[in-house]
């Protein structure tokens, strides 16, 4: 059946020079897998890609096959089926739209791809990434199991679709394969912002202290002596300072947010500790097993954690979060200090589990850390260890646009709106399952409370399921442990 098509949904047309853009369908050949679309100069990219939809239910993806003046064919192998009336509506999808999305991605978005192939002996990989997906040289990948550290990919030599780099391992006795996904570390958010996270690979116990290492991100502008804050499912646990650090690991001892032990007053110590002087290739592993490190759930900090770095943008843009560790006779200490732009008498907020309690003044300041007390209100609420200290508001959180309703090709959806909600399209949205964020997606077009788009990437061995959430991020979202 050959169906003429014309464009009936709802959209906002994008730039013409962006990434994603409305087409119009000349002609339609469903039963043989061809459809012929105007577009204008210049000339497309090889590469395009075009989403087809009937009303706004997505018909399927097809690739550029010919182009004549003003018309392009595009096809698939797979034979589709529309109802003669169904009015057809089509995107063109240039082959850089992740790289040319990444200022707008959502903050907790991994970008993710697989291993492509492993060099000899497990020393380079080529990554199924490339500049479409806004990748350079100097870039860095990681691959983590069961949120433990194993592997960083240095990236070396970059090509359109893909990336080579060096391997640099980070736990012994790791078998790296194709398809294994990796992430960009830091993600193109905390890259965009300044702002880097890193993990918990080793936890070794030396008398009452606990060392925690951290692996070594190689790109993140920070202090001398980096402060780590961990989480562990958006739960705040501790804190530490980089004592030591070599070229896989950053060595800090932790403390818990219900600590007694009091911080000597002045400069704090940057004495190396006995694990980092250890020799820096030392595996983050078993000694007797050489198996990955076990989770030790009698420890207040365990491997796979998260490591939130204070970076040198945290502190210029005041996106400081910081706990109270200690109540002293001097007020609430807290893991702040001169070092990260702070004075005597400035005000901030106090808050617990996420909930406002009241105003707080900076009493006294030290290199690293600080006290404050309450600013009236004293008698109904006192601060406590784990409470939170922000000196600007938090940003906002991110906002729910839409809920998965069916899912075709494994990345093209539609989608109910949320009640009140303005989508804007072709903007970055994250995608989010049960098990967290999975990807990104953007939206092509929207009538009433349904609307239908694709992801623009996915975690592989990832499929879209109905009931997945798409989120819109602020410009200056939460990071992940704030949600």
């Amino acid at each position: 059946m050959i169906l003429p098509a014309m464009v009936c949904c709802c959209w906002i047309a994008p730039p013409p020079d962006g990434p994603i853009a409305p087409t119009r369908v000349l002609r339609a050949d469903l039963a043989h897998g061809r459809v012929t679309v105007s577009v204008e100069p210049p000339q497309l990219a090889p590469g395009t890609r075009l989403v087809l939809a009937a009303e706004l239910q997505p018909v399927g993806w097809f690739e550029l096959t010919a182009r004549k003046d003003d018309k392009a064919v595009f096809s698939r192998t797979t034979p589709t089926q529309a109802e003669p009336t169904s009015s057809l509506s089509a995107w063109l999808v240039a082959p850089n739209t992740t790289a040319q999305l990444l200022e707008r991605w959502p903050y907790d978005a991994p970008l993710t791809a697989p291993l492509d192939s492993i060099g000899p002996g497990a020393a380079s990989a080529w990554i199924a990434a490339g500049t479409h997906h806004g990748l350079r040289v100097g870039d860095q990948w990681w691959l983590r199991i069961a949120g433990q550290p194993v592997a960083r990919f240095d990236v070396r030599a970059v090509e359109p679709e893909t990336c080579f780099g060096a391997v640099v391992p980070l736990a012994a006795n790791v078998s790296l394969r194709s398809e294994q996904a990796v992430e960009l570390w830091p993600t193109p958010a905390q890259r965009r912002r300044g702002a880097g996270h890193s993990a918990v690979a080793y936890v070794e116990r030396a008398g009452d202290v606990l060392l925690v290492w951290a692996a070594a991100p190689r790109s993140v502008a920070c202090p001398p002596e980096p402060h780590l804050d961990f989480y562990r499912g958006g739960r705040y646990l501790g804190h530490g300072v980089v004592e030591a650090r070599d070229e896989l690991f950053w060595y800090a001892r932790f403390t818990p947010s219900a600590t007694r032990t009091r911080p000597e007053r002045g400069t704090q110590s940057a004495t190396t500790s006995p694990t980092a002087t250890a020799p820096a290739s030392r595996s983050t592993t078993r000694p007797d097993s050489g198996e990955l490190a076990p989770l030790d759930d009698t420890l207040p900090i365990r491997v796979g954690d998260l490591a939130v770095i204070r970076t040198q943008a945290d502190i210029a843009h005041g996106r400081l979060r910081l706990h109270v560790f200690e109540i002293s006779s001097d007020g609430a200490l807290i893991n702040g200090g001169e070092g990260d732009g702070l004075a005597p008498g400035r005000t901030g907020s106090l808050l617990r589990d996420g909930q406002p309690l009241g105003q707080v003044e900076l009493a006294r300041v030290q290199r690293g850390y600080s006290a404050v007390r309450p600013i009236g209100g004293a008698d109904a609420w006192s601060p406590a260890p784990g409470d939170e200290v922000r000196f600007r508001p938090p940003p906002p959180r991110p906002t729910l646009v839409g809920r998965i309703e069916t899912v075709v090709e494994r990345t093209l959806f539609t989608a109910q709106l949320a009640t009140g909600a303005r989508p804007p399209l072709l903007v970055p949205l994250a995608l989010r399952s049960s098990d967290g964020t999975t990807g990104v997606g953007v939206l092509l077009a929207t009538n009433g409370p349904s609307a239908c788009g694709f992801a623009v990437t996915l975690v592989p061995d990832v499929t879209l399921q109905a009931g997945d959430t798409l989120w819109l991020d602020e410009p200056d979202a939460n990071p992940t442990q704030d949600r």
